[in-house]
């Protein structure tokens, strides 16, 4: 079975220039009908840092075995 890769083009990389700040690669893949890979060495090779956006607001939604971890660290460290 053979693989059908679609080339990388300029739109593609305008595309990461400007989601690169607030999406995950997987999201900019989507975006641009590329593998998530594919995302991440170009997001690199153009010197852009990825995104670490956050899935919680708020400590309550956090889910309750994180909150319990941070507890125990915030105990252990005082």
């Amino acid at each position: 079975m053979s693989r059908r890769y679609r080339t990388w083009t300029p739109d593609d990389t305008a595309t990461l220039w400007r989601m690169h700040l607030s999406h995950h690669d997987h999201e900019i893949a989507e975006e641009t009908g590329h593998a998530k890979d594919t995302v991440q060495r170009h997001r690199s090779a153009l010197g852009l840092p990825a995104y670490y956006g956050s899935r919680y607001g708020r400590w309550e939604d956090l889910p309750p075995a994180s909150l319990a971890a941070i507890r125990r660290a915030a105990r252990m460290a005082a």
